[in-house]
């Protein structure tokens, strides 16, 4: 038995107001501690880590030495891009934090036979594999998942995590009904967990052949 933490939706940089930039790097330090104190193996972080590509550098200063600490303790941090980690094609925060081996981006596509495969990282300690779909503005990754191999995914064996950043499209709330989302038949079925983003409202779902689809809703909301 092991323990992984689950968060999304962080948004470092959103706020301008020196009261609400401190809580927001408060908020994002006690989920950390709260991750150490109960003896995480590995944390996800579904998109959003960053409220843009690049934020203002002494946020980030303080969001490295949290890392630098969990590096430290041998606790790996496995990220995908949301929707507002990436814009284009440009060098971000999220690419600079990787590599300084301060996290691991998992989104890996490669294009075989007309589809987008993704390959499985597996985390060393607990030999969990995960995989996932990083997000775009507007909701351009629902392209990637309508090519998506999901054969391959789900011919991997093990305990499986699908990481990603998107609504689904038969589930989205009220007041996100004009969202660009993704049905739920194009996500790869059978893997243990699901950890989502960007909907900011906690889900927690089971439909047909896909079981523990959770969204935990924004870090904090100022």
């Amino acid at each position: 038995m092991f323990k992984f933490a689950h968060m999304a939706d962080i948004h470092i940089g959103a706020h301008k107001d020196k009261r609400l930039i401190d809580l927001e790097i408060e908020s994002f330090n006690e989920s950390i501690d709260i991750c150490i104190k109960e003896g995480v193996k590995f944390i996800i972080i579904a998109g959003d880590f960053f409220h843009e590509p690049v934020p203002e550098l002494e946020q980030v200063r303080k969001i490295i030495k949290k890392l630098i600490g969990l590096s430290e303790l041998n606790i790996p941090v496995y990220v995908v891009y949301g929707s507002h980690d990436k814009w284009g094609s440009g060098e971000t925060i999220i690419e600079l934090l990787e590599a300084a081996k301060l996290i691991i981006k998992i989104y890996n596509p490669k294009t075989v036979d007309g589809k987008i495969r993704l390959e499985m990282y597996q985390d060393k300690e607990t030999g969990v594999k995960l995989a996932g779909i990083s997000a775009r503005k507007i909701g351009l990754e629902k392209a990637i998942f309508e090519k998506l191999d999901k054969e391959h995914l789900e011919s991997q064996n093990g305990f499986k995590i699908f990481v990603f950043h998107s609504g689904i499209e038969e589930y989205l709330p009220k007041s996100w009904k004009d969202v660009e989302a993704v049905p739920i038949n194009w996500f790869p079925k059978g893997f243990d967990y699901y950890a989502g983003g960007h909907i900011h409202k906690r889900q927690e779902l089971n439909i047909q052949n896909y079981r523990n689809i959770i969204i935990p809703g924004p870090l904090f909301i100022g």
